[in-house]
């Protein structure tokens, strides 16, 4: 048998379809969902933002390139760094 996922809005669609599942002996099952819901609201409004283009492309493979040569060249200029070959 097919599973139906059904998500209702509000207190009251729940209600209702709880209602008329119990009205055909239809078995259900309600989860609470696990995640805060300021949470949630907070993941779809980044979701949101980054289809509006509101986001920033970071590439994680040189992600510390920079800050790792600018960290070589001041410990070298404050004559921490002794390089031997």
């Amino acid at each position: 048998m097919t599973t139906l996922i059904i998500h209702p809005k509000n207190k009251k669609q729940f209600a209702a379809l709880k209602g008329l599942f119990k009205a055909f002996n239809i078995p259900f099952e309600a989860r609470e969902s696990p995640y805060d819901p300021e949470f949630v609201k907070k993941i779809k409004q980044g979701d949101e933002d980054l289809k509006a283009g509101k986001g920033v492309i970071i590439d994680v493979d040189n992600l510390f390139v920079g800050k790792v040569e600018k960290g070589w060249k001041m410990l070298k200029r404050a004559g921490c760094l002794i390089i031997s070959k």
